[in-house]
């Protein structure tokens, strides 16, 4: 099997020559009908990319579809989609996750934080954080393969080719003619990624995370199931498949599946709290002073506001800090800044915010109560702006449902 993308056969004899667009659009085609579930995408990726135990950027997950002795078992290979529309690379503060103009979503690990913001955002459960370098990882096409001008590890050991790599600008590419030819289909379309990832012949039964139960007892077809570990601990596991019955009146059991972990814990809880202190502290200073009980040279304006303020958004940071893989590269967020992402504008919101207080803490030292008087607008916007900032930020998070609400803003701030 030729394994060089430059050659003008990809899985097909007589095909046309090379497409001529000078920058492809890299996508990948899984056909289900004829993968047998052997896993050697699975061990080639493992090796081509020196993944870790206990993580990895493609598996098979598998579901028995019926009841015996009328039963298969329905194969699904699971990785990253590469989202036009990505919701990770949004979300990253740095742009250590980023898509690259062949569109391919790739990863720099230099500039990864570890801040897990893509874990929480992508809907398929594609990313985790590399037990080795603490950076997020996941299936990025071989770039280093594909650049050279070689397929992929996962399309090269493929022993039925079900796992078609090809330039989706081309209309004579492989891909292309399956993709407009052939009924096909994606994982979570009402996401709206626009996944680049297509699945022919995958049943509905695997594509659907919470259509098959696990099964009883302790163990998959040929693995153990892992189980959850607690509720606030670090990296707690996620157990796989629906945990009491399918969300489907047909006989599906999940066979193997991977877990995965919970990205966040306690700390981003506990920072949530800390930062609706700091803003509900000057909100109520503010509205006092406002509503006439208290003058601007009362102790509650002069002392209380700035510096319980204060107190709590060095407490929010530091929080926010001691969340990350990387705790010594937060300065990054400033450094190599990724506009679009509600983690640095949030930063910004906290620095800003915490830059008013000192110059409130300051007239309160030279007794200029009016200067913090007059700063009081602002302030009110930007303790408002650090209340309600992650509620845009957990918007981002395609793949938590519960956080898409419009009212979740507005709860923020009440609870400040």
């Amino acid at each position: 099997m030729p394994d060089n993308l430059s050659q003008p056969n990809l899985h097909q004899p007589n095909s046309s020559p090379a497409p001529e667009h000078p920058t492809p659009n890299w996508g990948m085609l899984i056909n289900q009908e004829t993968c047998i579930g052997c896993h050697a995408c699975t061990t080639a990726c493992k090796s081509e990319n020196s993944v870790p135990l206990g993580v990895s950027r493609t598996y098979v997950k598998s579901v028995d579809v019926g009841i015996f002795p009328n039963v298969r078992r329905a194969f699904q290979v699971t990785r990253c989609n590469e989202c036009v529309d990505s919701p990770c690379t949004q979300v990253c503060p740095t742009g250590a996750m980023h898509r690259r103009p062949d569109g391919i979503v790739d990863f720099n690990k230099d500039i990864c934080i570890g801040c897990k913001a893509c874990i929480a955002a992508c809907p398929y459960d594609a990313i985790f954080i590399n037990p080795d370098d603490h950076s997020a990882e996941k299936c990025n096409f071989c770039v280093h393969r594909v650049d050279a001008g070689l397929e992929p590890a996962c399309v090269t050991v493929c022993p039925t080719q079900s796992i078609i790599i090809g330039d989706l600008n081309d209309p004579e590419s492989l891909i292309s003619k399956m993709i407009g030819r052939e009924p096909v289909t994606v994982r979570k379309p009402e996401k709206g990624t626009r996944p680049k990832l297509f699945y022919r012949g995958a049943h509905q039964a695997t594509l659907d995370p919470l259509a098959a139960p696990r099964p009883t007892g302790d163990g998959f077809a040929w693995a153990q199931q892992a189980r959850n570990r607690g509720v606030f601990g670090k990296n707690d596991i996620v157990a796989s498949g629906n945990p009491v019955r399918g969300n489907s009146s047909a006989a599906y059991k999940l066979s193997y599946d991977q877990t995965h972990r919970s990205p966040w814990d306690w700390r981003v809880s506990a920072y949530t709290w800390t930062k609706n202190l700091a803003c509900g502290i000057y909100l109520m200073a503010w509205l006092m002073v406002t509503f006439h009980f208290i003058s601007v040279d009362n102790p509650i304006w002069l002392w209380v506001a700035p510096l319980g303020s204060a107190l709590f958004v060095v407490i929010t940071c530091l929080l926010l800090i001691a969340d990350l893989e990387h705790p010594f590269r937060f300065w990054l967020i400033l450094w190599r800044p990724h506009w679009n992402s509600w983690l640095f504008r949030g930063g910004l919101i906290l620095i800003a915010y915490a830059a008013l207080l000192a110059i409130h803490f300051i007239s309160s030292i030279a007794y200029a109560p009016w200067l913090s008087d007059d700063l009081a607008p602002l302030g009110v916007v930007l303790a408002i702006g650090t209340s309600i900032y992650t509620a845009w930020l957990f918007g981002a998070s395609k793949a938590r449902d519960l956080w898409q609400n419009p009212l979740l803003a507005p709860h923020l701030l009440a609870q400040a």
